[in-house]
């Protein structure tokens, strides 16, 4: 992959890229990296042999679709990887539906299970940062932002200037972030089942 720059239409394709450019990694001995930063953040499919790159990992092994979620579990086999995600705190007001809520907590549930590290911060940025480069711009990790309404957004590999300026600016946004460390499981947890009481209308009234 050695475009770079404008890739609205094709944002999917170079989100793999990255993600496989971190299997190939890991498979090394190496420490895979993947910092989303993103205000909404979902599980998003990806579709393998559909997006016509090439990889020398065997195909058998990968499957038609893989999610984020999937990589996050290939990634763990490795020593700690280092996954991050940057995204606003849940709360009643954060999505127009209760159902997408739910969604975006079970899929930090099982990211931090998966050894990544979560942290809240009030912020419209959006990033996909990884060792080999970085999707940029205005489109949310979402299915809507990546799939169905993309706006503007970039590639830039390690050898651009751009991505030590994204990556400098990412490292900022964690900076002014609110980590819960260890409890930050157990508040995703008691979150998502506070939600998912209000969703079968028991919660309090």
């Amino acid at each position: 992959m050695t475009s770079t720059g404008l890739i609205t239409d094709k944002i999917p394709v170079f989100d793999l890229y990255l993600f496989l450019q971190e299997l190939l990694y890991a498979e090394t001995g190496k420490i895979p990296k993947v910092w989303i930063v993103s205000p909404w953040i979902k599980n998003l499919t990806y579709y393998v042999k559909a997006s016509g790159l090439f990889t020398s990992i065997h195909w058998d092994s990968l499957g038609d679709q893989l999610t984020t979620l999937d990589f996050f579990r290939l990634y763990s086999k490795s020593k700690s990887p280092d996954i991050r995600i940057v995204t606003v705190a849940p709360s009643k007001t954060k999505y127009e539906t209760r159902l997408d809520m739910l969604d975006e907590l079970r899929f930090l549930v099982s990211a931090v299970n998966l050894g990544a590290k979560v942290y809240f911060y009030e912020h419209h940025k959006k990033y996909l940062l990884t060792n080999f480069g970085v999707v940029a711009g205005g489109t949310n990790y979402t299915q809507s932002g990546r799939y169905f309404k993309p706006e503007a957004s970039f590639y830039f590999e390690t050898k651009d200037p751009e991505y030590q300026q994204c990556c400098d600016d990412v490292q900022d946004v964690i900076k002014k972030s609110q980590s819960r460390g260890d409890e930050t499981l157990p508040f995703l947890q008691e979150t998502l089942r506070k939600f998912e009481l209000d969703a079968t209308g028991h919660g309090q009234r």
